[in-house]
C-alpha cells in the first residue's frame, strides 16, 4: 500500500508539472489555405478574446517570435512566458510543428504571445507565407528574432530590414487609421521593439552592450552609403540583443528581462484591448492579399554563366555564355528577328528578286541630299543593282513589292539615328545662312535676296511648338540679351 501511494504521488505530482497554467489558453490566430492565401481563423474580436479567455477591456501588447524552422520559437515562448509549460505545440520531427499563427494570452505580463511559423520551411508560395509574417509582426509590439547559428547569417538582416520598410511605408496608416475609427486615440507612429535572441554552441556570442556589429550589418559599407551614418532599420523602436552560449541548457532569463523591460515601457507604444488588436490584423489582411508570384527557384546558374547583355529593343536575353564575344560568337537568342523601335532604328532591307532566287542580298541605302537636306533614298543590290528608289510622295506597295524589311537585336550602344524629317527645315535654314554668308563677299544684293528667302523659309517651316523669332529677347540659359541679326555686326537669333 506505501508502495501504490508513493507511485500514485509521484504520477500526481508529475501530471502537476507537465499541466498547463488555468491561463493558458490559445488558438490559432491565423494560417495559409488553399493554394497558400492567408486566412484569419477567428471572426470578431469577442470571439478573440473569448478563446484567449482575456476581457475585451483589458490592456495588452502583443509579442510575436520570428525566426527560421527549427530553431526553436515555440520552446522559447513556452520557456520565456509559461515556466515551460507545452502551451505552444513543439516536436523532435522534421516536419514542421507550427503552421500559421497562433496566439496565447498571459495575463501575468498582459501580453498575447503571437506563435509563427518558421521561415525556410516547405510551403507552395515562400512570398505569401512572408507576407503573413508581416502582417502579425506589423500588429507587434515586441518583436524576438530567435535565432541558433554560430554566427548572424544574413537572412535575418534582410529580413528585418524588409519589415522595417514594410511597416513604415505600407503599414503604419492602416495601422493608425484602423485604431482611431474604433475609438483608440493613443497610436504610435514607431514600430515594435525589436530583440534579437541569438543561441550558439561553440562560438562566442556578441556583448549585450555592443551593437556596432549588428549596425554595420545592417548598412553595408558601400560607395552609394559612404557618406551615411549606419543606423539600425528606423521602424523599430528600440534594439536589444541578448546572447547566450548552451552549455547544459538554455539560459532564459535574459531574454525574459529584456522582453518584459520592453513590454513595461509606456513612452512610445501603450496597451491596448484585445479587439483594436484583432481589427488591425483583419484590416491588413482585408486589404494586402491576392494571389503572389511565386519566388523562381533554380535561376542562379543562368545569372552567373549566362550573357546578362539584352536586345535594347524587344528585351530578350542573350542565350549565349559570358566572354562569348572574346571568342567571336555574336549575340543570340531564341528569336531570330526582333521587332521594330524608332529610336534605334533597327531594319535593313533585303531584295525581293534576290529572295526568290534563293539568295539573301542586303541592300545598300544611299541618301539624295540637297543642301544638307535629304530628300529621297536608293537601295542598291549588289547582284540587281538599284532595285529601288524612295522619294516624298512613294507608294509603300512598290516599296514592299521591291524590298523586304527584317528587324534585327540591338545588343551595343543605341544606334546613331538619322536625322528625321522634323528637323529638315532647320537644317534647311542653317545652309541657306551660309549660302547668304558667301554670298556677302561678293555684293549686298544676294546677301539681302537670300535673307528675305531664309525667313520665309523660317515662317514657313515653323512648327506650333516653336516660339516666333521676334519674340526671343535674351538667352534662356545666362539671361543676356540677343543681337539682331539684320543689324551691324549683329549675331544670330534662335528659335
Amino acid at each position: 500500500h506505501e508502495l501504490r501511494a508513493l507511485s500514485l504521488n509521484h504520477a500526481r505530482n508529475h501530471a502537476r508539472a507537465h499541466a498547463l497554467p488555468p491561463h493558458a489558453h490559445h488558438t490559432q490566430l491565423a494560417s495559409l489555405g488553399e493554394g497558400d492565401s492567408e486566412r484569419l481563423c477567428v471572426n470578431d474580436g469577442d470571439e478573440f478574446c473569448r478563446l484567449l479567455a482575456c476581457s475585451p477591456d483589458a490592456g495588452v501588447k502583443v509579442v510575436s517570435i520570428f525566426g527560421n524552422t527549427g530553431d526553436g520559437k515555440s520552446y522559447t515562448l513556452n520557456h520565456t512566458f509559461f515556466k515551460g509549460h507545452p502551451v505552444f505545440k513543439t516536436s523532435d520531427r522534421q516536419d514542421s510543428c507550427t503552421v500559421g499563427a497562433w496566439a496565447a494570452h498571459d495575463p501575468e505580463h498582459k501580453a498575447v504571445v503571437v506563435d509563427t511559423e518558421g521561415m525556410l520551411a516547405v510551403a507552395q508560395n515562400e512570398n505569401t507565407r512572408l507576407r503573413l509574417l508581416l502582417k502579425v509582426m506589423a500588429v507587434s509590439d515586441v518583436v524576438i528574432y530567435c535565432t541558433k547559428a554560430e554566427r548572424l547569417h544574413q537572412d535575418m538582416f534582410h529580413f528585418l530590414a524588409d519589415a522595417s520598410v514594410s511597416y513604415c511605408e505600407y503599414f503604419n496608416e492602416d495601422l493608425r487609421s484602423t485604431a482611431q475609427r474604433i475609438g483608440f486615440k493613443y497610436v504610435s507612429s514607431v514600430g515594435p521593439a525589436l530583440v534579437i535572441f541569438h543561441e550558439t554552441r561553440h562560438t562566442q556570442p556578441l556583448d549585450s552592450d555592443s551593437l556596432e556589429p549588428l549596425i554595420s550589418r545592417f548598412s553595408p559599407p558601400t560607395s552609394e552609403q559612404a557618406a551615411a551614418e549606419p543606423c539600425f532599420p528606423i521602424a523599430y523602436s528600440d534594439v536589444k540583443y541578448v546572447g547566450s552560449k548552451f552549455e547544459t541548457a538554455t539560459d532564459f532569463g535574459p531574454l525574459r528581462a529584456a522582453v518584459i523591460n520592453s513590454l513595461s515601457a509606456t513612452s512610445v507604444r501603450l496597451h491596448r484591448p484585445p479587439p483594436i488588436i484583432f481589427e488591425q490584423l483583419l484590416a491588413l489582411n482585408r486589404k494586402f492579399c491576392g494571389d503572389l508570384a511565386a519566388p523562381v527557384w533554380g535561376t542562379f546558374p543562368h545569372v552567373i554563366f549566362r550573357c546578362q547583355c539584352r536586345c535594347l529593343s524587344c528585351g530578350l536575353q542573350c542565350l549565349e555564355t559570358v566572354g562569348h564575344l572574346d571568342q567571336q560568337r555574336p549575340h543570340r537568342t531564341e528569336q531570330l528577328l526582333c521587332t521594330y523601335s524608332l529610336k534605334y532604328e533597327n531594319v535593313e532591307h533585303v531584295c525581293q528578286a534576290c529572295i526568290r532566287r534563293g539568295k539573301r542580298n542586303v541592300v545598300v541605302k544611299t541618301d539624295s541630299r540637297t543642301l544638307g537636306v535629304v530628300w529621297g533614298s536608293t537601295y542598291t543590290c549588289s547582284d540587281c543593282g538599284v532595285v529601288y528608289s524612295a522619294r516624298p510622295l512613294s507608294a509603300e506597295k512598290e516599296r514592299l513589292e521591291k524590298l523586304r524589311p527584317e528587324y534585327h537585336h540591338v545588343w551595343s550602344e543605341p544606334l546613331a539615328v538619322v536625322p528625321s524629317s522634323g528637323y529638315t527645315a532647320r537644317i534647311c535654314i542653317d545652309q541657306v545662312k551660309k549660302v547668304a554668308a558667301m554670298c556677302s563677299s561678293v555684293a549686298e544684293q544676294p546677301v539681302a535676296i537670300a535673307s528675305t528667302a531664309m525667313k520665309q523659309v523660317n515662317a514657313w517651316s515653323m512648327p506650333s511648338y516653336w516660339v516666333p523669332d521676334d519674340l526671343i529677347t535674351a538667352c534662356r540659359a545666362c539671361a543676356r540679351a540677343l543681337v539682331d541679326a539684320d543689324a551691324p555686326g549683329g549675331g544670330g537669333g534662335g528659335g
